[in-house]
């Protein structure tokens, strides 16, 4: 109780030097910023990690099992699957890729073909185009674009596209149909400019296979980190068929996403660990400061612990306040990134995120107390950690030294 009270008196007192009140205003400031900047980074690699997730993984199917051709027994395939262990929806699937002309633009896309039938009810595409839309895929040649290859084509919802079919080989031409946008998908990921929805009839009616043929199975799975032992399980007891999962069409993504998760998340800890050191410089100066004082209270009896003790505290309520400032900066912070940033670009008409770098078109955020508490308590560890050389120093002070001029 002794060094608490004498390190409050040290840090609250409105009679320190000038030099110690400034240093130690730098360093709160300095660990308040690193803290929020930290906060803040979290919060946006979090954000990344969640829509990367949430819509580019809840499109892309989480694993498939397809055959060595299209098939129309399907049905047995889907019951099989969804027998497995970890395996939450099975949904047919089929896939093309072509070629859309409107007008003078051309481009290249892969065509997704689906049942609404068969759509399980935590598919985002019920969330984002809604069951309805999606029925009217039932209607022959329909087709609804990602809203950015619309641009892109400069076709809108009721215009006529034209699909294209390279050729099977050198003697066979270019099969084409016309096609109706009967709607967007808008994602916010770099799928909205390579994709493109269809029914799994209007596909097989291109290919020229038979009404119901699919290419296969798409797996929807309860942990998408188990995709990969999930769909190995299902290929040992379906040896016919070709289990593929996501981390091998968009795992790049997902792993580029964490490495620079990691990479930033280092260089911005770094720079926590160098403000919590700026405590020393704080408490270094203030033993200078304060030497006559620590001559005084060793004369009269402290111990060596409590001067320790004293300088500790004045160190940890620094740290504290440091940080209180900088988690309820980096919360506001966070909460206003997104909003911030779609502003700039407004008034600047520039688009910081293109969906080709950063995968999706936004910069969004997601706040977790669990990484909020693990950056304050790592700060304030650091904090703790710095004030030990300074508190040693004060204690090895030598009263007859100090006081021989006083």
């Amino acid at each position: 109780m002794f060094s608490l009270f004498i390190g409050l008196r040290y840090t609250l007192s409105r009679k320190q030097s000038h030099l110690v009140a400034f240093i130690s205003r730098i360093s709160t400031a300095g660990l308040a910023l690193a803290v929020a900047l930290l906060i803040t980074v979290t919060s946006v690699m979090n954000g990344f990690d969640r829509e990367l997730r949430e819509r580019i993984l809840a499109i892309v199917p989480h694993a498939t099992l397809t055959g060595f051709q299209e098939t129309t027994d399907w049905p047995d395939m889907l019951a099989s699957a969804e027998e497995f262990p970890g395996v939450v929806a099975a949904t047919p699937f089929s896939h093309l890729q072509a070629l859309l002309m409107h007008r003078q633009s051309v481009k290249a896309v892969l065509i997704y073909g689906l049942d609404e039938k068969y759509e399980p009810e935590q598919s985002i595409l019920r969330t984002l185009l809604g069951s309805k839309l999606l029925k009217q895929l039932n209607q022959p040649n329909t087709l609804i674009l990602g809203n950015k290859l619309a641009q892109k084509l400069n076709i809108d919802v009721g215009g006529e596209i034209r699909l294209i079919v390279p050729q099977e080989n050198k003697h066979s031409l270019p099969r084409t149909e016309i096609f109706t946008v009967i709607g967007l998908l808008d994602s916010g990921s770099e799928l909205d400019e390579k994709i493109a929805l269809a029914h799994i009839n209007s596909i097989a009616a291109v290919k020229h296979n038979k009404a119901h043929a699919v290419d296969g199975i798409r797996l929807y799975v309860e942990d998408l980190f188990q995709a990969k032992a999930v769909a190995a399980d299902i290929s040992r007891v379906l040896p016919l068929y070709y289990v593929r999962d996501w981390s091998q069409t968009h795992g790049n993504l997902f792993h580029a996403v964490q490495m620079s998760r990691k990479l930033v998340l280092m260089l911005v800890l770094i720079i926590v660990t160098v403000a919590a050191f700026n405590v020393v410089s704080t408490l270094v100066i203030a033993v200078n400061d304060k030497a006559s004082d620590i001559a005084i209270l060793k004369t009269l009896g402290c111990s060596q612990k409590q001067i320790i003790g004293i300088f500790i505290v004045q160190g940890g309520v620094i740290a504290m306040l440091g940080i209180s400032i900088g988690v309820v900066c980096g919360l506001l912070l966070s909460l206003a990134v997104s909003d911030g940033v779609m502003w700039l670009e407004e008034v600047l008409n520039y688009q910081f995120l293109q969906t080709d770098v950063y995968l999706i078109d936004h910069l969004p955020t997601d706040i977790r107390l669990h990484d909020v508490m693990v950056i304050a308590g790592i700060a304030l560890v650091l904090s703790l950690l710095a004030t030990i050389f300074p508190a040693i120093k004060a204690s090895r002070v030598q009263p007859a030294q100090i006081l021989r001029y006083e």
